[in-house]
């Protein structure tokens, strides 16, 4: 099995159209859909998150009155976006969460978006455009990024329930979509034990 990984960073709300697209190129050049899709969420966390985007579109509309609505749409669905950005071209493969009996508080998810785009605005408020506001946005969470150190106790959990997906699987193809970070050949990352484990991997940053 191929398994072909996306690297996103998760603060960049640019990611989700990136992300959108290469899901639509695999779609283009694969005759049957993946065996199944692992992201980096917990199934319940993930379905908190996700019920906050309206809300969190409630908190920019106040903050930022001007933006405009096709901007505001794009910053409302990109919060949690490598959730679920796959079922609008996948919408009936299987989903691994990779990060299954985390227990984080992610009551304040939402507000503490709010206030990391207000950082990487600094004095400069949101442009009304919206090309260039998810530009501006996307490129600070970028230049804000840590490079790759080396990978951890989770990354060991993400290449063995891929692993183990993989072997059930039987065959065809698949797709992974983490964190840069996860996605990286540096030591103990996910993907690096993933190749480690001779699993062939396709990676794409998607930056």
């Amino acid at each position: 099995m191929k398994l072909h990984i996306a690297g996103f960073n998760h603060f960049d709300p640019t990611g989700r159209m990136r992300l959108r697209q290469w899901l639509e190129q695999l779609s283009a050049t694969h005759s049957e859909p993946p065996a199944f899709v692992a992201v980096e969420w917990d199934e319940g966390l993930f379905a908190k998150v996700k019920a906050q985007r309206s809300m969190f579109r409630n908190l920019m509309e106040e903050e930022w009155p001007r933006a405009s609505p096709g901007l505001l749409d794009e910053l409302e669905l990109s919060l949690g976006y490598g959730g679920d950005t796959h079922c609008e071209v996948f919408s009936g493969a299987k989903a691994i969460w990779l990060d299954q009996g985390r227990s984080d508080d992610v009551e304040p998810f939402a507000w503490e978006r709010l206030n990391m785009y207000r950082s990487f605005l600094g004095q400069r408020g949101l442009p009304q455009d919206a090309s260039s506001g998810l530009s501006i946005l996307g490129q600070e969470a970028w230049e804000r990024a840590g490079p790759p150190s080396e990978g951890d106790v989770r990354d060991r959990k993400f290449a063995r329930l891929v692993l183990d997906e993989i072997a059930q699987s039987g065959g065809g193809w698949g797709i992974a979509i983490v964190g840069v970070n996860h996605a990286s050949a540096n030591p103990g990352y996910m993907r690096r034990l993933l190749e480690d484990a001779e699993q062939l991997c396709e990676v794409t940053i998607l930056r």
